[in-house]
């Protein structure tokens, strides 16, 4: 995943204390082991002759590849924090080392390596289920956020409207030990809480 854009929040309807984290799906289907039947199954939808007919050719499998990690490329390179899935039967490899899940991936890498030089993280599931709670939140509350850089104190004086607490994540700011970091693409993000009063955060301009 890459940096965090503004996403829908969503609780579990049933339990507001479960937040559900969407997934991307891609084209690989569930029953497919090998290129053969992963073009076959590809072709027999969106094939001249398929159920929803697409293209104007059965597309081979660096085609069919092609086509589907250009559009998940799209999902990488929104930001977006939501993660990809595929299917068990995907991971059984048709040759030594090799399976659609992990063709997929590469052809996936290779084409964003042309696009961006940043980083993907990927966090497992209770690492990324607390990243986009964050993530969500903030983007929630950052409407009612104001903050204004002070050139000569080299300070951002950050202003909250309502009655709720709010956070925000700033770049090159001095963080404490006790306050959220992460590291990104060489740049520390620190998160700060912002109470009633504002607070004021030291940072350092590039």
């Amino acid at each position: 995943m890459g940096p965090a854009v503004p996403e829908l929040r969503r609780d579990q309807p049933l339990n507001p204390l479960t937040l559900l984290v969407p997934r991307w799906p891609n084209s690989v289907a569930y029953n497919t082991t090998a290129p053969d039947e992963a073009t076959g199954q590809y072709n027999a939808v969106f094939g001249p002759s398929g159920t929803a007919p697409y293209w104007p050719k059965n597309l081979n499998y660096d085609e069919f590849l092609a086509q589907d990690v250009g559009i998940s490329v799209i999902h990488l390179l929104s930001g977006t924090a939501w993660p990809h899935y595929m299917h068990q039967g995907n991971l059984k490899e048709y040759a030594p080392g090799r399976s659609l899940a992990t063709d997929w991936v590469r052809a996936l890498l290779d084409t964003y390596s042309g696009y961006s030089t940043l980083p993907l993280n990927t966090l497992n599931w209770n690492s990324l289920g607390l990243y986009v709670d964050a993530r969500t939140r903030y983007e929630g509350d950052k409407g009612s956020v104001v903050a204004v850089f002070d050139r000569k104190l080299n300070t951002v004086q950050v202003q909250r409207s309502g009655a709720a607490s709010r956070f925000v994540f700033l770049s090159g700011a001095a963080a404490s030990a006790t306050q959220k970091t992460e590291v990104y693409a060489g740049r520390r993000m620190a998160q700060f809480t912002v109470g009633s009063a504002g607070t004021t955060v030291p940072v350092t301009p590039r």
